[in-house]
Protein backbone atom coordinates (compact mmCIF):
# COMPACT_ATOMS: atom_id res chain seq x y z
CA UNK A 1 0.00 0.00 0.00
CA UNK A 2 1.56 3.53 -0.80
CA UNK A 3 1.12 5.08 2.44
CA UNK A 4 3.09 2.52 4.34
CA UNK A 5 6.62 3.58 5.42
CA UNK A 6 9.42 0.96 4.69
CA UNK A 7 9.75 -0.19 7.88
CA UNK A 8 5.85 -1.09 8.00
CA UNK A 9 6.50 -2.78 5.07
CA UNK A 10 9.44 -4.64 6.12
CA UNK A 11 7.38 -6.13 9.23
CA UNK A 12 10.02 -5.40 11.50
CA UNK A 13 7.28 -3.84 13.70
CA UNK A 14 4.38 -6.35 13.83
CA UNK A 15 7.14 -8.50 14.51
CA UNK A 16 8.64 -7.14 16.94
CA UNK A 17 4.94 -6.58 18.68
CA UNK A 18 4.44 -10.92 17.68
CA UNK A 19 8.14 -11.23 19.71
CA UNK A 20 6.81 -8.93 22.94
CA UNK A 21 3.64 -10.40 23.32
CA UNK A 22 5.08 -14.08 23.58
CA UNK A 23 7.49 -12.76 26.10
CA UNK A 24 4.48 -11.22 27.75
CA UNK A 25 2.47 -14.62 27.54
CA UNK A 26 5.43 -16.35 28.91
CA UNK A 27 5.83 -14.44 32.22
CA UNK A 28 1.76 -14.52 32.51
CA UNK A 29 2.02 -18.13 32.07
CA UNK A 30 4.67 -18.26 34.81
CA UNK A 31 2.38 -16.33 37.12
CA UNK A 32 -0.63 -18.64 36.17
CA UNK A 33 0.89 -21.80 37.03
CA UNK A 34 2.03 -20.16 40.36
CA UNK A 35 -1.73 -19.71 41.25
CA UNK A 36 -2.98 -23.01 40.42
CA UNK A 37 -0.50 -24.86 42.10
CA UNK A 38 2.45 -24.80 39.99
CA UNK A 39 5.98 -24.31 41.52
CA UNK A 40 6.57 -21.22 43.94
CA UNK A 41 7.67 -18.07 41.78
CA UNK A 42 11.54 -17.28 41.76
CA UNK A 43 11.78 -13.79 42.21
CA UNK A 44 15.23 -12.76 41.67
CA UNK A 45 16.54 -12.61 45.20
CA UNK A 46 14.22 -9.40 45.48
CA UNK A 47 11.32 -11.48 47.18
CA UNK A 48 7.44 -10.36 47.48
CA UNK A 49 6.19 -12.42 44.06
CA UNK A 50 3.99 -15.06 46.15
CA UNK A 51 3.05 -12.00 48.52
CA UNK A 52 1.88 -10.17 45.17
CA UNK A 53 0.76 -13.28 43.78
CA UNK A 54 -1.59 -14.47 46.54
CA UNK A 55 -2.77 -11.27 47.77
CA UNK A 56 -6.58 -10.09 47.15
CA UNK A 57 -5.48 -7.89 44.34
CA UNK A 58 -4.00 -10.78 42.19
CA UNK A 59 -7.79 -11.67 41.09
CA UNK A 60 -10.75 -9.92 38.96
CA UNK A 61 -14.10 -11.45 38.63
CA UNK A 62 -12.43 -14.55 40.38
CA UNK A 63 -9.95 -14.85 37.89
CA UNK A 64 -6.38 -14.75 38.09
CA UNK A 65 -4.94 -11.40 37.36
CA UNK A 66 -2.11 -13.25 35.15
CA UNK A 67 -4.83 -15.35 33.71
CA UNK A 68 -6.09 -12.01 32.33
CA UNK A 69 -2.59 -11.10 30.91
CA UNK A 70 -2.07 -14.21 29.43
CA UNK A 71 -4.99 -13.84 27.66
CA UNK A 72 -4.48 -10.40 26.44
CA UNK A 73 -0.94 -11.16 25.23
CA UNK A 74 -2.62 -13.86 23.32
CA UNK A 75 -4.87 -11.23 22.00
CA UNK A 76 -1.97 -9.02 21.09
CA UNK A 77 0.11 -11.72 19.41
CA UNK A 78 -3.38 -12.91 17.23
CA UNK A 79 -3.63 -9.06 16.03
CA UNK A 80 0.35 -8.90 15.84
CA UNK A 81 0.11 -11.93 13.18
CA UNK A 82 -2.46 -11.11 11.32
CA UNK A 83 -0.77 -7.18 10.60
CA UNK A 84 1.69 -9.77 9.19
CA UNK A 85 -0.41 -11.85 7.19
CA UNK A 86 -3.20 -9.10 5.87
CA UNK A 87 -0.34 -6.44 6.02
CA UNK A 88 -1.13 -2.79 7.60
CA UNK A 89 -4.55 -2.46 8.20
CA UNK A 90 -5.21 0.62 10.68
CA UNK A 91 -8.51 -0.93 12.22
CA UNK A 92 -6.00 -4.18 13.77
CA UNK A 93 -3.38 -1.57 14.62
CA UNK A 94 -5.81 0.87 16.17
CA UNK A 95 -7.06 -2.74 18.26
CA UNK A 96 -3.84 -3.91 19.60
CA UNK A 97 -3.15 -0.37 20.65
CA UNK A 98 -6.36 0.14 22.22
CA UNK A 99 -5.84 -3.59 24.20
CA UNK A 100 -1.97 -2.38 24.75
CA UNK A 101 -3.39 0.86 26.44
CA UNK A 102 -5.96 -0.69 28.54
CA UNK A 103 -3.11 -3.32 29.87
CA UNK A 104 -0.66 -0.83 30.27
CA UNK A 105 -3.15 1.05 32.33
CA UNK A 106 -4.11 -1.64 34.28
CA UNK A 107 0.08 -2.68 35.35
CA UNK A 108 0.27 1.12 36.39
CA UNK A 109 -2.79 0.59 38.74
CA UNK A 110 -1.07 -3.10 39.84
CA UNK A 111 2.28 -1.17 40.24
CA UNK A 112 0.81 1.19 42.53
CA UNK A 113 -0.97 -1.39 44.54
CA UNK A 114 2.25 -3.16 45.01
CA UNK A 115 4.05 0.16 46.15
CA UNK A 116 1.70 1.63 48.41
CA UNK A 117 -1.07 -0.78 49.40
CA UNK A 118 0.81 -4.57 49.59
CA UNK A 119 4.21 -3.28 50.71
CA UNK A 120 5.96 -5.77 48.09
CA UNK A 121 7.17 -5.90 44.49
CA UNK A 122 6.85 -8.88 42.30
CA UNK A 123 9.59 -9.02 39.00
CA UNK A 124 7.65 -10.95 37.17
CA UNK A 125 4.52 -8.43 37.64
CA UNK A 126 6.74 -5.43 37.09
CA UNK A 127 8.21 -7.27 33.94
CA UNK A 128 4.53 -7.99 32.36
CA UNK A 129 3.99 -3.76 33.05
CA UNK A 130 7.21 -3.23 30.93
CA UNK A 131 6.48 -5.25 28.47
CA UNK A 132 2.83 -4.28 27.74
CA UNK A 133 3.88 -0.63 27.77
CA UNK A 134 6.77 -1.49 25.27
CA UNK A 135 3.80 -2.56 23.02
CA UNK A 136 2.03 0.26 23.72
CA UNK A 137 4.93 2.78 22.89
CA UNK A 138 5.44 0.64 19.64
CA UNK A 139 2.05 0.51 18.66
CA UNK A 140 1.36 4.22 19.41
CA UNK A 141 4.58 5.01 17.19
CA UNK A 142 3.81 2.51 14.38
CA UNK A 143 0.33 4.16 13.84
CA UNK A 144 1.28 8.06 14.48
CA UNK A 145 4.51 7.60 11.99
CA UNK A 146 2.00 5.96 9.60
CA UNK A 147 1.46 7.58 6.40
CA UNK A 148 -2.28 8.81 5.72
CA UNK A 149 -3.68 8.39 2.37
CA UNK A 150 -4.85 11.66 1.01
CA UNK A 151 -8.47 12.08 0.77
CA UNK A 152 -9.68 11.58 -2.89
CA UNK A 153 -12.04 14.61 -4.26
CA UNK A 154 -15.78 13.65 -3.46
CA UNK A 155 -17.29 13.60 -7.19
CA UNK A 156 -21.02 14.02 -7.55
CA UNK A 157 -22.10 10.00 -9.37
CA UNK A 158 -22.68 10.71 -12.96
CA UNK A 159 -26.62 10.79 -13.44
CA UNK A 160 -28.01 7.92 -15.92
CA UNK A 161 -29.56 9.36 -18.32
CA UNK A 162 -31.84 6.54 -20.43
CA UNK A 163 -32.91 7.25 -24.31
CA UNK A 164 -34.07 10.40 -25.85
CA UNK A 165 -37.68 11.21 -24.23
CA UNK A 166 -37.48 8.77 -21.76
CA UNK A 167 -39.41 9.73 -18.27
CA UNK A 168 -40.80 12.42 -20.17
CA UNK A 169 -44.85 12.15 -20.62
CA UNK A 170 -46.38 13.14 -24.37
CA UNK A 171 -49.48 13.57 -24.39
CA UNK A 172 -51.88 12.67 -27.20
CA UNK A 173 -53.96 15.14 -28.98
CA UNK A 174 -57.16 13.25 -29.72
Amino acid sequence: MPWETTLQRTRLVPGALIALSAAGLAVSAYLSAAHFGGPPLTCGGIGGCDTVNSSRYAYFAGLPVALLGAFLYVTLMALAAAWVIRGWDERLMTAFWGLALAGALYALYLTYVELAIIDAVCVWCVTSALIVSACLGLSSWALLSAERPEAAPVQAPERRRGPAGAGSRQRSRT
